[in-house]
């Protein structure tokens, strides 16, 4: 997966084909232009050591700005085998279309194997990129069928995501998994890891049949339980998408273990959701049946399944994307049963094509005139989620602003996160653990 490409044409070839042509890309990297110096001025060896410090470092290349402590320059790269006519960073940044904008696209160091692309970021952003290598024209077939045979993660990359042991690591599909671009001041995250002297929760797996869900029937839920004795006001984690997302792209049952052995939570019992297939958008999108099947079913079968005695108050509902968008209409619908809500990238931009008012936005709408209740909100959404994509030029994170601002306006408790990052589960995985602790803890 992350082999180095042998670069196959002779280094001696670099001083015959530069010397007639002197330096003009003047690159922002200072480590590419003085790349570019030490080529033009016949070191054949400077393009070697390059890619050792590269193999050495990882890619993207990081560099300081001199007078701006808030800000760095990441330096992506591909190392050239001799057959590759374009490169694209599959990333959105600065909102730029990937398939579309030059900003996205690396360039060729004159002379050399070294393609190459400079963006400032934050010097706290972490986010999810890969790279598209030799993206055939687009009258070559299905589009999306042609960008995923292009895609890969960055064989350069040290952070490769998932990683090869995960579960969800694809070797024969490698447009399914993707890299890792952390900033040198991204904050550790020590949750993540499951600590051999930490306790670890148990997960069960059962199915539960439902009069009221159209797919998916028997629907399949995991249970995560914690270490100890069950204790009085034990917390009720929903959490949807449970079957991939928060199960195996996020380990959220090892977040809670660290949480709770630290002191961060009270005692909670999680149950895992399945929204896979065709039924997630039907359900995700403000689907009073899945609000049904949540209040009638899925709540009554886990509190007597597990002896547990739950009110609004510790109950919390969580998703990313469309399960944030869930939670949050799932407590419009049902304050009186789901107090807490986490929306991660909540998709609160979008349309309800099933109702009169078909505009953007129109859960805010609703919070709006909706009676005033006391479900406590955590929002976390990345500011490179400012994409409109439809939804009539509405972007996720204005919506998700827009939420924020009318419930503080109506008296609700809102905590609000905005990170440097994108709609990805590297960002969900940096802002769990906060949304865990805020809506779980004492």
């Amino acid at each position: 997966m992350r082999r180095h490409l042998p670069f196959l044409t002779p280094a001696l070839l670099f001083v015959t084909v530069i010397a007639a042509q002197p330096p003009d890309a003047n690159p922002d990297s200072p480590a590419i232009a003085r790349l570019e110096r030490n080529v033009f001025a016949g070191q054949t060896a400077a393009v070697q050591e390059f890619w050792s410090t590269i193999e050495s470092q990882g890619s993207p290349l990081i560099e300081n700005i001199p007078g701006d402590s808030q800000t760095v320059l990441a330096t992506f790269v591909w190392k050239d085998s001799g057959d590759t006519k374009s490169v694209i960073l599959n990333a959105r940044i600065d909102s730029a279309d990937p398939l579309s904008d030059h900003r996205s696209r690396l360039q060729q160091l004159a002379g050399t194997n070294v393609w190459y692309l400079s963006h400032r970021f934050p010097a706290d952003a972490e986010f999810l990129y890969q790279l598209m290598v030799n993206l055939p024209p687009s009258n070559s077939g299905s589009p999306a069928a042609a960008m995923q045979r292009s895609l890969r993660p960055d064989p350069l990359n040290l952070s490769p995501y998932p990683a090869k042991s995960d579960p969800l690591f694809d070797p024969v599909q490698p447009w399914r998994n993707g890299s890792v671009a952390r900033m040198p001041a991204a904050p550790d995250n020590p949750w993540l890891a499951r600590q051999p002297t930490v306790p670890t929760g148990e997960l069960h797996e059962a199915a539960i049949k439902s009069s009221v869900l159209t797919m998916a029937n028997p629907r399949t839920v995991w249970v995560y339980t914690p270490t100890g004795p069950p204790l009085r006001n034990q917390n009720l984690l929903i959490v949807f998408d449970g079957g991939t997302t928060y199960q195996y792209r996020i380990p959220t049952a090892t977040i809670l273990d660290n949480l709770y052995a630290a002191g961060k939570i009270d005692q909670t019992v999680a149950v895992f959701v399945d929204n896979g297939g065709e039924a997630r958008a039907l359900e995700m999108t403000f689907s009073d049946p899945f609000v049904k099947f949540l209040t009638d079913e899925l709540l009554p079968w886990v509190q007597e399944k597990y002896a547990l005695k739950t009110d609004a108050a510790h109950t919390v509902l969580c998703g990313d994307s469309l399960g944030g968008l869930i939670s949050a209409y799932a407590a419009l619908r049902r304050p009186d049963v789901f107090g807490k809500v986490i929306a991660q990238s909540g998709s609160f931009q979008f349309k309800n094509l099933n109702d009169v008012d078909r505009q953007p936005e129109w859960l805010v709408r609703q919070f709006a005139k909706a009676p005033e209740s006391s479900v406590f909100f955590h929002f976390d959404v990345g500011q490179m989620e400012d994409r409109p994509e439809g939804n009539d030029g509405t972007t996720l994170l204005d919506a998700n602003r827009h939420l924020r601002d009318l419930l503080k306006a109506r008296g609700y408790a809102v905590h609000y996160v905005e990170v440097y990052s994108d709609h990805d589960p590297v960002h969900w995985r940096r802002t769990l653990p906060e949304a865990l602790t805020v809506t779980l803890g004492h």
